[in-house]
């Protein structure tokens, strides 16, 4: 699985995380902080820290659920 951040607009704090190019949650920056939703809303202080966490929230949301089996 192939994750990717997209900047929707040039100059513009606000990406798409995608997952194998279909977009799942957002990622962006509000005021000193980001922020970020697949799953659930968190905030982060830097924005590397946004993104493990993005990349943990769309792993997670994305894995076959053991009840379905």
């Amino acid at each position: 699985m192939k994750i990717t951040f997209d900047r929707r607009k040039p100059r513009i704090d606000d990406w798409a995380v995608r997952a194998n190019g279909i977009a799942y949650g957002s990622l962006w920056r509000s005021g000193a902080d980001y922020l970020v939703s697949c799953s659930h809303l968190e905030r982060f202080a830097t924005i590397e820290a946004a993104q493990r966490a993005a990349r943990r929230q769309l792993k997670a949301a994305l894995q076959p659920s053991k009840a379905a089996a």
